[in-house]
C-alpha cells in the first residue's frame, strides 16, 4: 500500500499518536524533489476548487496521480473534499 502523508500526519506518526508507524517505517519511502506537468496540474485544480493550502493540494495531487492513500489528520481541510472526490482514498488518524 502507498501513502502520501500531509505535514500534520507526518508528524503525528512520527511521534507515535497511531499504530500505523510500524507501517510506515517499513515501507520503502520515497523523497519527491520534482514536480510533473500532472501533478501539478491536478494541484491547481484542488487549490482553486476548495481553497485549500499549497501543501495540502500538493498533497491530494500526489496522492491522486500515484493512486496512493492520503495519511492524515486534518479533517478541518479535507472532510469536504473526501465528500465530493470519491476517488481519493483517506486514512484518518485522529
Amino acid at each position: 500500500m502507498e501513502y502520501t502523508l500531509d505535514a500534520c500526519a507526518l508528524f503525528a506518526v512520527l511521534n507515535g499518536e497511531d499504530g500505523m508507524l510500524n507501517d510506515v517505517i517499513k515501507s520503502p519511502v520515497r523523497v519527491r524533489t520534482t514536480i510533473s506537468n500532472e501533478l501539478l496540474r491536478e494541484a491547481g485544480r484542488f487549490k482553486a476548487t476548495y481553497k485549500i493550502s499549497l501543501a495540502d493540494s500538493i498533497a491530494l495531487a500526489t496522492a491522486t496521480t500515484n493512486k496512493a492513500t492520503l495519511l492524515t489528520s486534518d479533517h478541518h481541510e479535507f472532510d469536504i473534499i473526501e465528500s465530493n472526490e470519491k476517488d481519493i482514498n483517506f486514512c484518518w488518524i485522529r
